[in-house]
């Protein structure tokens, strides 16, 4: 009885791995690409590491910590954006076998704050030349757009991907993560060691990530509720995944941050959101991330 007890657990913790190495590599893509959102940022960008200006403050970066790009530290947002702003990507479902284009998700882009979308479409079906794909042309009054995109179908999480930065510029490529409801019980039940309550909470996960939107290994990440920590970070680099962290949140506006040898990187607010009252239903899963500056 005990071997075989053994041997199906050791079956089920094969496969739960293998969903969660799927699951965060996709997701720690779209923290990347997300990241993106500026004129300063660009993906699959080479790590240059240039001379810091005068003012910036001594990063005092623990021993044999790898050479990470901090360049973007301290400086200014962009003032200013298009008329409209392209927010393109594709709807994913990750499995313990991979990730694959989920289609007919409803997906929406929001401004922070105001309640109605400010552009909807639904992801290409799965008789489409393009399953999955979807295109949001959003306005933003010529300034920057502090908002995020929200991406719900059922008996799947619902997926709210926020920026670390207010978009002055085009998204593309963008991997929207949906995770079903059995998968996620699986990840949470077996890898992630947590109990969800999703009547009250919602799941966040964050990326510190450094100004090449490279992973930092060994950054600290805070999530606060009205100035106090909220949450157990789960830290993911004990399975491979450096600066990825997740946790339970109550439901509400929530501060996220970063630190690392010595700075502070800027905070940002996302939304933990438990799950809607009524049949049907869903908990959530909020993604974002955290860098050293625009």
């Amino acid at each position: 009885m005990e071997r075989t007890f053994n041997m199906v657990y050791e079956r089920a913790m094969g496969n739960t791995r293998a969903l969660f190495a799927t699951t965060t590599t996709v997701i720690t893509a779209a923290v990347t690409i997300v990241a993106c959102g500026s004129d300063k940022a660009k993906p699959d960008a080479p790590v240059v590491l240039i001379d810091a200006p005068i003012d910036t403050p001594a990063i005092d970066a623990p021993p044999d910590a790898p050479a990470y790009d901090f360049s973007c530290f301290g400086s200014a947002g962009g003032s200013s954006a298009p008329a409209t702003i392209t927010i393109a990507g594709k709807t994913l479902e990750v499995t313990q076998s991979g990730s694959a284009a989920l289609p007919s998700v409803a997906v929406d882009a929001y401004k922070t704050g105001v309640a109605a979308p400010l552009a909807s479409t639904m992801s290409g079906s799965a008789s489409s030349n393009a399953p999955g794909a979807f295109t949001l042309t959003v306005p933003t009054a010529t300034a920057p757009l502090s908002g995020y995109v929200k991406a719900a179908l059922s008996t799947y999480r619902t997926t709210y991907l926020f920026p670390p930065n207010p978009l002055i510029a085009d998204l593309a490529m963008i991997p929207v993560i949906m995770v079903s409801d059995t998968n996620f019980d699986l990840l949470t039940s077996v890898v992630l060691m947590t109990t969800q309550d999703d009547t009250a909470n919602g799941v966040v996960l964050v990326g510190a990530v450094d100004c090449q939107n490279n992973p930092i290994n060994g950054a600290t990440i805070t999530v606060q509720q009205g100035g106090s920590d909220v949450g157990m970070p789960q830290d993911l680099s004990q399975f491979g995944f450096p600066g990825l962290a997740v946790l339970n949140v109550p439901d509400g506006d929530t501060e996220v941050g970063a630190s690392y040898g010595g700075m502070t990187f800027p905070p940002h607010t996302v939304v933990a959101h438990k799950k809607a009252n009524g049949s049907g239903g869903e908990g959530s899963l909020t993604i974002t991330v955290v860098r050293p500056g625009p």
